[in-house]
């Protein structure tokens, strides 16, 4: 029930070098190494086996280049415990499908580049769900009509996205609204604030879907599916993955670390999919 209120050729476990020579990086460790939430995010399966935290491999897919926006969402997506994360950029080369399958889970978060075929990461996305393994995308544009970063390919024309993309809006400032506080996804997730301009997708959830949380508007803001039990889960948060203490020039519109649960969305929902 829904409750009110550089390139994967960089050695696995790392960074590609430029990364892990930045400073902020070596913040980025200190505060995953010291995060209060390390260790909180075990979940069990369907199988009844349970994969720990800092075993999960994430293959993490982008097209941005900035380190502190990247910097900014691998903390995040590590302030769980996980230990195992590889950074690469499609916009400089595809992935065959079985350097993906290394992975346990991929979170994908694409910025506005004409420089990634969408279409084809679409259907290489689709053949990793497929083999089971889980896919978290990190939206908005993502899954916004009309925008470059648009996701196309099987992973959509098949039905496996759990969103239908809308029109993209920002400078509304929404919150969390509805949602199932017991879902592992929301699991010590109290409080979320889209920040000044909340962008994010005006999405529909998708047939065979489930809305685990909404914005305060009824917009889904968490929504799950997975087709078939052999085929891994798909998560889409639709909202921004990149935060307002991130320090880029892009993250003033967005959600505060020190005061909302963005990054804990963000890390539950890596681990769920992870799990068979």
């Amino acid at each position: 029930m829904l409750q009110s209120n550089n390139r994967t050729t960089s050695r696995q476990n790392s960074h590609s070098s430029r990364f892990r020579r930045s400073k902020s990086l070596r913040n980025w460790k200190k505060v995953t190494k010291n995060s209060p939430y390390q260790g909180d995010s075990l979940y069990h399966g369907k199988q009844g086996k349970v994969m720990q935290t800092q075993d999960i491999k994430v293959l993490f897919i982008t097209n941005y280049t900035d380190e502190k926006y990247i910097d900014d969402i691998s903390t995040s997506i590590k302030c769980t415990g996980i230990q195992h994360l590889t950074i690469h950029d499609w916009g400089e080369g595809c992935l065959k499908s079985e350097e993906m399958k290394k992975y346990d889970v991929i979170f994908l978060r694409l910025m506005c580049k004409s420089n990634v075929n969408t279409t084809r990461l679409g259907n290489s996305l689709h053949k990793y769900v497929i083999s089971g393994k889980g896919l978290v995308i990190g939206a908005h544009r993502t899954l916004c009509a009309n925008d470059p970063a648009l996701l196309k390919g099987k992973i959509v024309t098949n039905g496996f996205l759990p969103v239908v993309p809308g029109k993209k809006i920002f400078g509304s400032k929404r919150k969390l609204g509805e949602y199932e506080k017991l879902h592992p996804i929301n699991r010590r997730v109290r409080i979320f604030h889209g920040g000044k301009n909340s962008p994010h997708s005006k999405c529909e959830l998708a047939a065979g879907s489930k809305c685990i949380a909404k914005y305060d508007n009824g917009t889904p803001l968490v929504a799950i599916k997975q087709v078939k039990p052999k085929y891994g889960k798909v998560v889409v948060l639709n909202f921004s993955p990149r935060s307002v203490t991130g320090g880029c020039k892009l993250s003033t519109d967005s959600w505060n670390r020190l005061s909302t649960g963005g990054e804990l969305i963000i890390a539950n929902s890596i681990v769920f999919a992870a799990q068979k």
